[in-house]
């Protein structure tokens, strides 16, 4: 059959829908008449009814299925060699599933078929990726979407995702602003509805969802190369769109609702807290003990690992930025957005957010830790099998600390291991967040290898309030080995104050404030 498709329609990928046993009606479809249900979705009553119904003739009458065999739906039904229905009705999806791999693989020569199937069984993940399948466009469809995800992401599929303002009945404003808010990170994005019903696309709803859609999916693709890196670092194993107590098991806070199935771990590096109920303009977060968290888009300092509080009420303006946080430590790539359109376009120049931990309670030295997939051509399928025969990830590490007279940052890229093939990665800077206190001097030495220059300040770095951002002059090619060094010479720690105007004093990310003198 994909045969015969693929000479009519050149594919690269398919969509498999309702593809399990199913029927809604012991033969010809009545609703109406033993019913009294019409399909108006507005009357509770008659979908009661019509729910009461459909029940009943599952489990007692018989269906005709496509085999022309008269067979019980679930529980009553019996395969050839007695086997229940109810035991393997999800076996035929799992062998489309495979099947449909094995076309694309075998007779495409696609080394990674993209299949999205709706049917899967324990197993599909080693060939198709899933959607949670037709869900309504209400608020508790909109909570359930984490949950569904986060299960099928520990089902051994975590390329999953759930149908963004939901496929059935009709969308809101309101309800389609915050599902795009939060479904802009499901590893699987997509908005999609019934026919019928009211037109989702972005613009067709106004000014809030429009806004929703622009501002969450810009977010997305600038760490879009962070989600590849998350499913080439599991290599198949683990999860990515993970529950926070996962991460911290020993925190009994994390296994309660809301917290459990409301909060969202990207990796083990971002922290989502979506608004999941209407008319709210605040959502009240959980931080785990024992880090430090940053706003990831403002750079601010949210907790201390031993600040008592640990919940903090967020904003969250309709139409935003979903709240993101950047646990301390670690470190994410970004990518310009204006041109990414396809997978060659992952192959771009990276900027790196820093969010620095103290190593004491001195804060004198601070660290973070990250990764990223380097390899530069995600449509060259020779070189991207690379990622799964050996692997490409880069590791990055960053010291930040006081020596002598200088305050230095200090960047060193590695291979992950001996077997790793890894393409060079073009770094234009760096964004730091929780920075101490120090005197940034007028000139700035930025150090690749055994080649050093020195720079004017206002050349090369930048202040915001709570982050400081390092632009190198030009790019920098980063592959196994290469050390990157940013000293300004001259600095001293917060508690050395000086009168000398040609230094200015900041205070970044460690408090809600900035002064710069000038």
């Amino acid at each position: 059959m994909l045969g015969l498709l693929k000479k009519q329609i050149n594919f690269t990928g398919l969509w498999i829908d309702m593809n399990e046993p199913a029927s809604f009606c012991p033969g010809e479809c009545h609703y109406e008449e033993v019913v009294g249900f019409s399909g108006d979705l507005s009357d509770p009553a008659a979908i009661d009814r019509f729910v009461n119904y459909f029940s009943r003739i599952v489990a007692e009458r018989p269906v005709r299925n496509e085999f022309s065999t008269l067979i019980p739906y679930i529980p009553g039904g019996f395969h050839y060699g007695n086997v229940p229905h109810f035991n393997v009705h999800s076996l035929f999806g799992f062998g489309m599933g495979h099947a449909s791999y094995d076309y694309l693989k075998n007779k495409m020569g696609q080394p990674l078929p993209f299949i999205i199937s709706r049917s899967t069984a324990f197993g599909s993940g080693q060939f198709v990726s899933h959607w949670t399948g037709d869900n309504i466009a209400t608020w508790d469809f909109l909570r359930f979407s984490i949950s569904g995800i986060m299960n099928f992401n520990l089902f051994g599929i975590p390329f999953t995702g759930s149908d963004i303002c939901g496929f059935g009945m009709n969308t809101t404003v309101q309800l389609c602003a915050r599902w795009a808010a939060v479904g802009s990170f499901y590893p699987f994005s997509r908005n999609h509805n019934q026919i019928g019903y009211l037109d989702q696309e972005p613009y067709a709803l106004g000014p809030d969802v429009q806004s929703a859609f622009h501002s969450n999916l810009k977010l997305r693709y600038s760490i879009l190369k962070f989600y590849y890196t998350l499913f080439v670092r599991k290599a198949g194993l683990g999860t990515v769109f993970r529950p926070l107590f996962y991460e911290w098991p020993d925190d009994p806070a994390l296994l309660q609702h809301p917290i459990v199935d409301e909060e969202i771990l990207l990796g083990e590096e971002l922290l989502i807290s979506p608004v999941l109920y209407e008319n709210r303009m605040t959502v009240s977060t959980y931080f785990p003990k024992g880090e430090y968290w940053y706003d990831f888009v403002s750079g601010r300092l949210m907790r201390k690992p031993r600040d008592l509080i640990r919940h903090l009420d967020i904003r969250a303006p309709l139409g935003g930025i979903v709240p993101i946080f950047l646990r301390g430590g670690y470190i994410v790539a970004t990518q310009d957005t204006k041109n990414v359109t396809r997978t060659h376009h992952l192959n771009n120049d990276f900027s790196l957010v820093v969010a620095l931990r103290p190593l004491d309670q001195e804060e004198e030295e601070f660290v973070a830790k990250g990764t990223l997939a380097a390899t530069d051509d995600y449509n060259d399928w020779k070189r991207l099998s690379k990622c799964f025969k050996a692997n490409c990830i880069l590791n990055f590490n960053v010291v930040a600390k006081f020596v002598n007279d200088s305050f230095g940052i200090f960047l060193t890229a590695s291979n992950q291991d001996s077997k790793s093939q890894t393409d060079p990665i073009t770094l234009k800077g760096l964004r730091l967040l929780g920075v101490p206190d120090f005197q940034l001097t007028e000139k700035v030495v930025i150090k690749v290898g055994q080649n050093s220059k020195t720079f004017k300040t206002s050349n090369a770095v930048r202040l915001t309030k709570y982050t400081l951002e390092v632009e190198f002059p030009s790019p920098i090619e980063l592959t196994d080995g290469v050390k990157v060094e940013v000293s300004f010479v001259g600095a001293s720690g917060s508690d050395d104050v000086t009168q000398d105007p040609s230094r200015r004093k900041i205070r970044i990310g460690r408090d809600s404030w900035v002064s710069v003198k000038r």
